[in-house]
């Protein structure tokens, strides 16, 4: 609702309090009163209309009421699962027991076994723990985009009466539920399993139960190349949306004001995959480090190499992207020209227009045609 102005001490007297909506049984929304005069006025304004034009500003400040109303909802009654027609994006169910951790490694380890571990063992098994700790930590922060920002926008929409509508979702978030599932397969096939191991034998962690997932690293990651390409425009997007838009303000403010999210902003979340590929290869270099198996040093060396080479692979295709904006750019200047003939008749006619493009390695000449 919009602030009065601080000398306005009458009208803020006089100003109705919201209405508080809540969730029913059934499924809809009802309003029940903190003052019906609000209600009241509700009504009122739909016969109002045949002699008074409803100003604009006060549908938006009425659209605001309405979406602090819903939120307020939502605090009181917890988030709506995802609307039945998109129930697809839903998570698993069993997704929350599959990412519990022991509070250290010493855990998983018996204490007779730990006891004779060298200093470059426990090391070791402090690396494997990173990567396994910091996996779990990254899959909850996708978890928290999909089941808070993501659902809370969904349900707007799909409200009985639609909020927020002008938002573009798959610009917003891009392909984040593909990358989940990725993350979520990579850890039901290969993380956990290794966690099981060494909970079942008290050993340790042991590298080599990750080898066949991290050598299958660009068949499996594929998603990451267009949540990659498409994030600078993603959080473009956002940021502009933030400045012009006060009502999606609210939306990210009340969301980002969640215990899940942790103190996270938006942006910040909305980066993390890209941060978490490139954290893969540090991440098995320094498991390589604390490792005197050869064997398990032969293996961690070919995973990093798969990883390595689909990191490139994508910063490669970023690049292409990149030269291709710029490209495009500069042709759509060339275009906005008008040929002109020159003051003096012995002035030949420009027939052609060189221009260069400079590649990272060559220097290619195009000639355009002028007609």
């Amino acid at each position: 609702m919009a602030a009065l102005a601080a000398g306005d001490d009458i009208m803020a007297d006089m100003a109705p309090a919201r209405l508080q909506v809540i969730g029913s049984s059934d499924g809809t929304w009802k309003a029940t009163g903190r003052d019906r005069s609000r209600s009241q006025g509700r009504l009122g304004g739909f016969f109002a209309t045949a002699f008074n034009k409803s100003d604009g500003s006060d549908k938006a400040e009425t659209k605001q009421d309405d979406l602090e109303d819903v939120l307020a909802s939502y605090t009181q009654n917890g988030i709506p699962d995802y609307p039945n027609l998109l129930s697809f994006q839903k998570r698993s169910s069993d997704d929350a027991s599959l990412y519990q951790l022991e509070e250290h490694w010493h855990s998983l380890v018996d204490s007779s076994v730990l006891h004779k571990m060298s200093k470059r063992q426990k090391d070791q098994q402090e690396a494997l723990w990173e990567l396994l700790h910091t996996e779990e930590q990254y899959m909850t922060k996708l978890q928290v985009i999909l089941d808070v920002f993501k659902c809370v926008l969904l349900n707007l929409q799909w409200n009985e009466s639609p909020l927020l509508n002008e938002i573009d979702i798959d610009r917003l978030f891009n392909n984040i539920h593909d990358v989940y599932t990725v993350n979520a397969r990579f850890w039901k096939s290969y993380f956990l399993p290794m966690l099981k191991e060494a909970r079942s034998s008290r050993q340790g962690l042991c590298p080599d139960a990750l080898k066949e997932g991290f050598i299958k690293f660009a068949d499996m990651f594929g998603p990451y190349t267009r949540y990659c390409l498409d994030q600078v425009a993603s959080t473009h997007y956002m940021k502009t949306t933030y400045k012009e838009n006060e009502m999606f303000r609210i939306y990210v403010q009340w969301c980002e004001s969640q215990k899940l999210c942790n103190r996270l902003k938006l942006n910040d979340l909305l980066v993390k995959p890209m941060q978490r590929l490139t954290k893969y290869t540090l991440l098995l270099n320094a498991v390589l480090k604390k490792t005197d198996n050869n064997q398990d040093r032969t293996d961690l060396k070919q995973m990093i190499k798969c990883v390595d080479a689909f990191v490139t692979s994508v910063n490669a295709t970023l690049r292409r992207r990149h030269e291709q904006e710029q490209l495009a750019s500069i042709i759509t200047k060339i275009e906005a020209y008008d040929v002109v003939d020159g003051p003096n008749s012995e002035v030949d006619k420009v027939d052609s227009l060189t221009w260069c493009s400079r590649n990272v390695h060559t220097v290619q000449f195009v000639v355009v045609k002028i007609q």
